[in-house]
């Protein structure tokens, strides 16, 4: 029974995060390709690239800390009587 209920709650924190971690990295790329574009007017598609490879590399970097995020939050709950 506590197993089960650590693993939802692992669950529910690792997609909670995920999808803040997936938001905040589209903001982010919305305003670097925007930066980009009208500051220093660089070409669209080049901006859009680059901020499609550095945020991807961010969100996956972002991701494997939220794993092991939800699985302290899973150990802890295993444990805890």
């Amino acid at each position: 029974m506590g197993q089960e209920r650590a693993v939802n709650t692992s669950l529910a924190t690792y997609v909670i995060l995920a999808v803040g971690v997936a938001v905040i990295s589209v903001i982010l790329s919305f305003f670097a390709v925007r930066y980009f574009v009208v500051k220093r007017e660089w070409n669209p598609a080049a901006a859009a690239l680059l901020a499609i490879v550095i945020f991807s590399a961010l969100a996956a970097g972002g991701h494997l800390i939220l794993v092991v995020i939800s699985t302290v939050v899973a150990e802890q709950m295993r444990t805890k009587r």
